[in-house]
């Protein structure tokens, strides 16, 4: 693939920076996107625990050689306590910045506004489209990447039957197993909510990543492609439109003829931020809770009278 000038990379990397050298090498995967700040918790800051644990991550690219590369500055938020009780939101990736990000999840706008303000094109990465913020996230965040092959995509058995079936549209069409989902019907429903939300006028990219280091599955195992003119360089890498070699959907905008979703897609997204409004009240904070206020508006905002039946495609 890079002799036809596609390099691969890796956006959801748990290995540490000292393995990295030797696994991009040993997987000829070309960027690796190393999560060094992590963060569960509502009340946590990367910075704060960055301080507490002695954490120093310099802002610096780590070349292999000159076409493996890594960029260590990489955090995720993935919150599954807030306010010292159990209460699952969902993740978020902030890649390609600078510093220790200071702002607790949620709200997620100024911990996005903060990550711009560092200097670098920062990317936002969705994680998995059944997190129950996700549908939030995407468009209050304007996330960049959309993982198509995720972290639950393993060289081993599917484990993750159980995972919020409940987040399966009615009108994806996906028969679910007794036991929940299968792989495919995993994948399926990536592919469906993918185009859902790029139906709705979200310009997400497609991307892979393998939580390699948590998960038992190599580094690059799932990989996005990004197509690099001339020599490589990371740069180059990062401004391009990651995307698999040449089966991905995209976003194309035709004069007179907008992208329209559903209304079947419509009401699947509201719905499910409704719930999640109504699980979240005494919960989050009013800021918080704006967040979600203001995904249902841009959804709703999408649902006129004449919505055809079935979304463009």
């Amino acid at each position: 693939m890079a002799e036809r000038g596609w390099y691969s990379g890796d956006t959801h990397v748990h290995r540490t920076l000292a393995d990295l050298p030797n696994l991009i090498l040993a997987e000829d995967l070309n960027v690796a996107l190393p999560l060094t700040h992590w963060v569960t918790d509502s009340e946590q800051t990367p910075a704060e625990l960055a301080k507490q644990r002695g954490v120093n991550v310099p802002a610096k690219l780590i070349e292999i050689d000159k076409t493996h590369v890594i960029w260590p500055v990489n955090t995720e938020y993935e919150i599954f306590t807030v306010k010292r009780k159990r209460h699952t939101l969902g993740a978020l990736f902030i890649l390609n910045h600078s510093k220790p990000l200071t702002k607790p999840a949620p709200p997620v706008t100024p911990i996005v506004k903060e990550a711009k303000s560092q200097g670098r094109q920062v990317l936002l990465d969705l994680d998995k489209h059944n997190w129950p913020w996700s549908m939030m996230v995407a468009p209050v965040a304007d996330v960049h990447l959309f993982e198509l092959s995720n972290n639950h995509v393993w060289r081993t058995d599917f484990l993750f039957s159980t995972w919020y079936p409940e987040y399966v549209g009615k009108h994806m069409g996906i028969s679910l197993d007794a036991k929940g989902f299968n792989e495919r019907q995993w994948i399926e429903f990536g592919f469906q909510n993918y185009h859902t939300l790029l139906n709705c006028g979200l310009k997400i990219r497609p991307t892979a990543g393998t939580a390699s280091g948590v998960h038992p599955v190599p580094l690059g195992f799932g990989r996005v492609y990004a197509e690099v003119a001339d020599e490589f360089t990371y740069d180059k890498w990062i401004d391009g439109r990651p995307r698999f070699a040449h089966t991905s959907p995209v976003h194309v905008t035709i004069a007179d003829k907008p992208i329209r979703p559903s209304k079947a897609e419509v009401q699947y997204l509201t719905e499910r931020i409704e719930n999640e409004i109504q699980r979240h009240r005494g919960v989050l904070s009013a800021a918080a809770l704006a967040e979600y206020e203001q995904a249902l508006t841009r959804y709703k905002a999408l649902l006129p009278d004449k919505a055809p039946q079935n979304g463009s495609r």
